[in-house]
């Protein structure tokens, strides 16, 4: 019961925040290795279902068209609505190369049926890394997590945009 409230504690601070258990700490770690097995997507939990927070740029969720602010209300034919996010992330989850099916509410309030893949996942640190301004020679790298790998993706975007003419950032 102290868990509980602990749990709920976190979890109603802020979008950030919340209380890690021993398979969340687990899912974590996979992060800051930065490859993962499951659909690619970060979840917070919605009075709805499981709202989408993050998708992963080429993963299965990205690939079928899932997107950020999409709310997962069904995994199989079971509603989430009630349940923990623990419990809710657990239907989720599976072996790679198995398949699950969703349904999805999305912003307009229309739902959507999807039958995705569970496959390896790279997660990249580096989302986008552009030239800001041509003339001023002004790049822009963003962040959009840290992993074992952001320094290696880091240099080799500020190498890329060097390349592109790249003075300052």
């Amino acid at each position: 019961m102290v868990l509980e409230f602990t749990y709920g504690a976190c979890d109603a601070l802020d979008d950030y925040t919340s209380y890690l258990t021993p398979d969340k700490l687990d899912d974590l770690y996979a992060m800051i290795d930065g490859n993962c097995v499951g659909l690619g997507i970060e979840l917070k939990l919605d009075t709805e279902g499981l709202r989408l927070v993050g998708v992963i740029r080429g993963g299965p969720a990205f690939e079928a068209g899932l997107k950020v602010g999409d709310k997962i209300i069904k995994v199989g034919a079971k509603p989430v609505r009630g349940l923990s996010l623990d419990e809710a992330a657990s239907r989720l989850q599976g072996s790679e190369g198995t398949a699950v099916d969703i349904q999805v509410l999305r912003g307009d309030g229309s739902t959507r049926s999807f039958r995705i893949v569970r496959r390896h996942v790279e997660v990249e640190s580096v989302a986008q890394a552009k030239i800001a301004d041509t003339e001023a020679g002004i790049g822009y790298i963003q962040l959009a997590g840290f992993q074992k790998n952001s320094a290696e993706e880091l240099d080799k975007a500020i190498a890329a945009l060097k390349r592109q003419g790249c003075a300052r950032w």
